[in-house]
């Protein structure tokens, strides 16, 4: 598996990942995106220095992709991840997000301490995949799940 920063080809493949189906019904929009304004966010995410996009390749085929918001003061990082809709149920989240991780701490100039994920409490998946990386339970907030990973 190969973890890279994304860039201005990977924009309609996370496009069309985002308005998929499923990721539609565990994101917290709950709506599907437009092409105006998803190309909109992700030329800002790529030229954003707080903003971290990755993405996760096996035998050149894109497979997901992985953002990290950077919080500076906090010293933390919000992580979310999408998979392409033909790789899930491969079992592959575990080994991305810890690949992501890994790149994240090899590219570590803002001395990130901690990475947050929020899930909604009924993605039951996803929950599974952040836990199985090393990420640990924190707490509830309406129909949100906040997990933690420290680096140590």
């Amino acid at each position: 598996m190969k973890i890279r920063r994304a860039n201005l080809s990977d924009k309609k493949d996370v496009f069309v990942w985002r308005n998929d189906e499923t990721t539609i019904k565990m994101s917290f929009s709950l709506s599907s995106v437009s092409q105006v304004t998803h190309n909109k966010w992700f030329e800002n995410t790529l030229n954003d220095k707080h903003k971290i996009l990755l993405i996760s390749e096996e035998n050149k085929n894109k497979i997901s992709v992985v953002r990290f918001d950077i919080d500076i003061s906090e010293k933390s990082a919000e992580i979310s991840i999408n998979l392409k809709p033909s790789e899930r149920g491969k079992k592959k989240s575990v080994e991305i997000l810890s690949e992501s991780i890994v790149y994240l701490a090899k590219n570590n100039e803002y001395k990130i301490k901690t990475i947050i994920a929020k899930i909604s409490k009924q993605n039951n998946v996803s929950k599974s995949s952040f836990l199985k990386s090393g990420f640990e339970f924190s707490h509830s907030e309406k129909n949100i799940e906040f997990y933690k990973y420290f680096y140590k």
